[in-house]
């Protein structure tokens, strides 16, 4: 009976320090959006947007490397719009709609688990030679409600893996993300009538 009580006692306590993580995570996860949504809103362009979301979003997985790529339809090929640690060495850093690690997810409009960035087969030789070994992360689809427009890399450092909770803390900043932009492509088209309403005068 003793033992029991023991037993019970220590079930409660490793429920109350489960349910006490859960919370704390949370409530971290809820600062990190609001920090990030902050961001997004004091923003009227992409270029004053991405790179700012990105140092956030780093921050907030505690990590140094990632990179932000945008599809531009007049071009129709996909460009790194925003770059932080090794990303930034990468020799490509604009290619076609389907070509190169974010091609390939943009294609499959799934996000991607890459086990190393080193030995990823989406990614060409000419580019996975500027990857240092021993990173995993993720890539996300950015999209808005109706289209992909691009994808959000992310990359922590072996042993680590991203976790699943970090993994949905992603694809909200996605789809967060995609919001934004789409706002602030509907802001360009909108001055872009208006200037020309202006010259018509």
């Amino acid at each position: 009976e003793l033992a029991q009580t023991f037993a019970y006692q220590a079930a409660a306590a490793i429920s109350n320090a489960s349910l006490f993580d859960q919370t704390r995570r949370r409530l971290r996860e809820i600062e990190v959006i609001n920090r990030i949504s902050s961001t997004l809103r004091s923003s009227v362009t992409e270029e004053q947007m991405l790179p700012g979301l990105l140092r956030e979003t780093l921050e907030a997985l505690a990590t140094t490397s990632g990179s932000i790529w945008i599809y531009d339809k007049a071009t129709d090929q996909i460009s790194q719009s925003a770059a932080e640690g090794w990303f930034t060495n990468i020799s490509v850093t604009r290619t076609g709609k389907f070509e190169e690690l974010p091609g390939y997810i943009l294609k499959s409009e799934k996000p991607h688990f890459v086990l190393d960035f080193s030995n990823e087969e989406a990614i060409s030789d000419k580019n996975r030679i500027s990857f240092p070994k021993g990173w995993s992360g993720a890539g996300i689809p950015i999209r808005t409600s109706t289209e992909m427009i691009g994808v959000l890399i992310i990359a922590v450092q072996h042993p680590r893996q991203l976790s699943r909770s970090e993994f949905n803390l992603l694809e909200t900043i996605a789809e967060m993300t995609g919001n934004a932009i789409h706002r602030t492509q509907l802001y360009s088209h909108s001055e872009q009538q208006v200037e020309r309403l202006m010259a018509l005068r």
